[in-house]
């Protein structure tokens, strides 16, 4: 059962990734590889800030999103004046950069094990530690994202 619900997290993030792809693809026109790269920006981010630095877990999923526009902006101005195959060859070359960073940048981010020790989440003194209640939260996310 645990492998299941472990299957049904990683969906529910990827159904997440999907929304964000249908916004810029679908709704924008713009084919982008770079999607992952953005997801990363946030994700790390939020995990540097909690382990590292000590800042609340849910301050720091707003730092998170702050810093994944930041890098969209940064990557987008440039990028935005490209046309077709060239704008979609930048956005692979910004996400396979930022992969080769993440895995070569040991003393930030750990390289290839990545982060560990992340604090679980706490909701109102309701701290989720089991792996249903991060399922529940996430739908919860999927919906919002959805919606919004």
């Amino acid at each position: 059962m645990d492998y299941i619900l472990n299957i049904l997290i990683m969906s529910g993030f990827f159904i997440i990734l999907s929304v964000s792809l249908d916004l810029a693809c679908g709704n924008a026109g713009i084919l982008s590889l770079a999607q992952g790269a953005f997801y990363g920006v946030g994700a790390y981010t939020v995990a540097i800030l909690t382990t590292k630095m000590g800042v609340n877990i849910w301050l720091s999923f707003i730092f998170g999103g702050i810093f994944a526009m930041i890098f969209g902006f940064i990557i987008g101005i440039p990028t935005l004046r490209l046309k077709g195959d060239y704008f979609l060859i930048a956005t692979l070359g910004f996400g396979e950069i930022f992969t080769n960073s993440l895995i070569n940048w040991g003393s930030l981010t750990e390289g290839p094990r990545g982060i560990t020790n992340i604090p679980a989440l706490n909701i109102f003194h309701y701290l989720l530690t089991n792996d249903m209640h991060f399922f529940i939260l996430l739908i919860i996310f999927i919906i919002l994202c959805i919606i919004c």
